[in-house]
Parts: C-alpha cells; structure tokens; sequence
C-alpha cells in the first residue's frame, strides 16, 4: 500500500477541517475510519468500482463524505487522493 503525496495533503486538510469544526476527537475518529477503509483495501482491492470515466485504471471507495481514489496493480495499491464527495474528480485528479 502506497499513499501518494497528494492522498497524504488531502488527509491532513480533512482532519484540519474536521478539527476547525468539530474539534480534535472528531477530527480522530473521523480519520479513523477513513484510514479503516484504506486498510479495507488490502484485503478487498477490487471492492471499490471501476472509474475508467475518470482516469484509465483508477477506482474509488466512498467512505462518508469522502472518495477514496486509488489504482492496482499486481503488486500495490496505489492511493491517490482522497476527495470529499461534492467535489470533481476531473479537477482534481
């Protein structure tokens, strides 16, 4: 498993956010379960859908608010952003 730079910005802005709003446990737990998910994907890295739309290769997984983006290959998954729901992948991938 591999989280690419840009997955690691968009984890540390959503805790930040989270924090701003909602203070720091929420800001944990939250990160919590989207790290739970990724980790999801080691055992499951077909569970998220094809998003050939997006990007060839790419698949994403929905945890909450939020868009797990990442590809396979035989040996990693590669992490590639982590996108709350509303905003457009075609922008930012």
């Amino acid at each position: 498993m591999r989280k690419h730079a840009l997955a690691e910005s968009d984890l540390i802005g959503i805790w930040q956010f989270t924090f701003e709003r909602l203070g720091e446990a929420q800001a944990d737990k939250y990160l919590d379960e989207l790290d739970r998910g990724i980790r999801r994907l080691e055992a499951h890295a077909d569970i998220g859908p094809k998003r050939d739309d997006v990007r060839e290769g790419y698949r994403v997984l929905f945890v909450n608010s939020h868009a797990i983006y990442y590809t396979v290959t035989p040996s990693m998954i590669h992490i590639v952003r982590v996108l709350h729901d509303r905003m457009d992948p075609d922008k930012h991938l």
